[in-house]
């Protein structure tokens, strides 16, 4: 019989190869090339942060029966006062902090979830990650308790040289759970 850490590797796995099946730095780009209003006309707005807009990307009619079962994504955007905008310091220390995080799956983080962040030299910072369509509390039970996977989380980070002050704002897909808000995140050196 296989312990937790054993099941947990396992869906780590499954939880990057369903990401890696539905997106590549090429869709992440597509997407920063379209404007607030074409995006909230093809996608599902789920909301607007104090620093980044959310869309629940939508499959076009012709796609949905071959995506049916794939996994959801969501598409994250900074407004245009994140930092300053493009090429400013906060813009390129979040980009460079979210770099960070997306570490292989051998060197994968409590909460992480794959992710694509897009290249520093946009005009906005921008996000590409998994929808998480179920609460954290909806977590498989080999993900209990939840307050150890803080625990490692926040122990993960600070080895990466990173800070997120934050609360913790997660989801959970096919039962794992993972953090959707990296707004706040930055590089240790930084906080002072």
């Amino acid at each position: 019989m296989m312990n937790d850490q054993g099941v947990r590797e396992m869906d780590l796995a499954r939880f990057h190869e369903a990401f890696q099946q539905r997106c590549d730095m090429s869709r992440l780009l597509d997407l920063n090339a379209w404007s607030y209003s074409k995006l909230s006309d093809r996608h599902e707005l789920l909301g607007e942060g104090g620093h980044f807009t959310a869309w629940r990307l939508r499959e076009p009619s012709d796609q949905q029966q071959t995506r049916h079962g794939l996994m959801p994504l969501v598409y994250k955007r900074s407004h245009q006062g994140f930092g300053g905008g493009g090429g400013s310091l906060r813009h390129r220390q979040w980009c460079a902090a979210m770099r960070l995080l997306q570490a292989p799956i051998a060197d994968q983080i409590a909460l992480v979830s794959p992710m694509l962040v897009g290249p520093e030299g946009d005009a906005a910072a921008s996000l590409l990650m998994p929808y998480g369509g179920t609460p954290l509390t909806a977590a498989a039970a080999h993900w209990l308790p939840l307050a150890s996977l803080t625990i490692e989380l926040r122990s993960g980070l600070q080895r990466l040289g990173l800070a997120w002050p934050d609360v913790i704002q997660g989801r959970c897909w096919d039962g794992i759970p993972f953090i959707f808000d990296w707004s706040e995140i930055s590089l240790t050196h930084l906080v002072g």
